[in-house]
């Protein structure tokens, strides 16, 4: 055994956790892997309507891309190992709120697959084999060829999304180039949070905040996007994400690498997550409606939220000295401000600005079934702090009543109302009901009956 072996010298206990812990592991991915199969579905034999109709864009989720560190020529995030070490918090790939210079990250190509411990967990690799085994050409956006007619946009998820969009537009400048076309006839097949992406490139093409507020923005001419497939999006927020800036959240349970509230805290993309297609998000314990609004950044601090949540307090005392990339509390609280402003901004504009060309169709595939987070219970403990409990927390679940008044259906992370959250113009280019699959928000893309809807929207003239 050589495992073992190796084990041996960091004493008996240390050494069985670790083993327990390999073996936790490895039942969460196998119970991962077995609803994730990698098994591609044959639609049609037909190579005449296998070929593509036009370029074909992926543009992954938060956390989807892989992330290098460009001094050490490392990976920060994308492996196996990043999702149980280093035990810092998630700091190694945290932004700064204080203007200093961040880790030196960039993307590096979208998350296919993780190995950890001898297994496999596949991630975008079977949307991959889907899509060129029905004919379509891998190409690379940076030296894109005539012949490529597929790509995977790896975008730096800690940033804004009209950033990642204006980003994705100036890549596929160079796709139409090398087909020599005056526009690119494209399809766009977004997952989570690259939905916003897609919407903004579908409707605004590279024009910023400001542009679209101003009603100068219109669809591009040199793209010509006749489809949006939206997988897994989250239209209008979701209240999970509040819960994961306040708590943290373990991608692997029990010991895995926790990401803290604190690095949440500057990832702007996670705070355009937060859940703007309603604002009555707050009952009390007894399930009352409390008049709390998000995105006033005085609610954060009362009821501690983010990087004011007692977990991160706690944390952020232990650093000696204290760590400079959160700021000071003033600028945490400018940091707070800007982003809560800037998010509800951009979800204005995508639900109520801009048209939608006339080539575009938008096609929704979700989950619509599971228990998913609608609104939250905000108790006040002994000692004046506030707790914030959710659907599926232990609490809440011991309370039938006051867990179904705060849960609506939807895919876990986004409501049915969420993800039907869209534009007028938008919701009029929709073409028939929502796709509904079931599996969980990031499983929903994987499956063979979702592969076999997108196969069919793409061979559409």
């Amino acid at each position: 055994m050589r495992e073992w072996g190796q084990l041996r010298g960091l004493g008996r206990w240390r050494a069985c956790r670790l083993l327990i812990g390999g073996l936790l592991i490895g039942i969460t991915l196998l119970g991962t892997i077995s609803c994730s199969g990698r098994a591609t579905p044959q639609v049609g034999d037909s190579p005449e309507a296998d070929a593509p109709k036009r370029v074909l864009v992926f543009v992954p989720g938060i956390t989807g891309s892989v992330l290098r560190d460009r001094d050490q020529d490392r990976v920060a995030w994308g492996r196996g190992r990043n999702l149980v070490t280093p035990h810092d918090g998630g700091y190694g790939i945290a932004l700064t709120i204080d203007g200093s210079p961040s880790r030196p990250l960039f993307a590096d190509g979208i998350l296919r697959k993780i190995r950890l411990l001898g297994l496999r967990k596949w991630v975008y690799q079977p949307l991959v084999d889907l899509f060129t085994s029905h004919g379509y050409h891998l190409g690379d956006l940076a030296a894109p060829t005539a012949q490529d007619d597929l790509f995977l946009y790896a975008y730096d998820w800690r940033q804004d999304n009209v950033v990642s969009a204006r980003q994705l537009f100036d890549q596929l400048r160079a796709v139409r180039e090398a087909h020599g076309e005056e526009s690119l006839a494209v399809d766009l097949v977004c997952q989570s949070n690259g939905g916003a992406i897609c919407r903004w490139l579908a409707r605004f093409g590279s024009a910023d905040l400001a542009q679209a507020e101003a009603g100068t923005a219109q669809p591009a001419p040199e793209l010509t996007i006749h489809n949006v497939v939206l997988v897994g999006t989250a239209n209008g927020g979701s209240l999970r994400t509040l819960r994961e800036m306040t708590r943290g959240r373990r991608y692997v349970p029990f010991f895995g690498r926790r990401f803290e509230p604190e690095m949440f805290f500057t990832i702007t993309a996670f705070f355009q997550d937060l859940p703007t297609y309603r604002t009555d998000l707050f009952v009390d314990a007894a399930g009352e409606p409390m008049a709390v609004d998000l995105f006033d950044p005085a609610s954060w601090e009362r009821y501690g939220w983010g990087i004011w949540s007692p977990r991160a307090t706690r944390s952020l005392a232990k650093r000696k000295p204290p760590e400079a990339r959160f700021g000071s509390p003033e600028q945490r609280s400018r940091h707070l401000a800007t982003m809560l402003d800037r998010s509800q901004r951009l979800q204005a504009v995508l639900a109520d600005g801009g048209p939608v060309a006339a080539e575009s169709r938008y096609h929704l595939i979700q989950n619509v079934d599971w228990e998913t987070p609608s609104q939250a219970v905000l108790s006040q403990e002994e000692d004046g702090t506030w707790h914030l409990g959710m659907t599926g927390d232990k609490e809440i679940r011991k309370q039938p009543a006051l867990h179904a008044k705060i849960t609506a259906l939807g895919d876990g992370h986004a409501t049915r109302t969420s993800q039907l959250h869209l534009g007028a113009a938008e919701r009029a280019a929709m073409v028939g009901d929502v796709f509904a699959v079931d599996a969980g928000h990031f499983e929903t893309i994987l499956q063979p009956t979702a592969h076999s809807h997108l196969i069919g929207i793409l061979r559409q003239p």
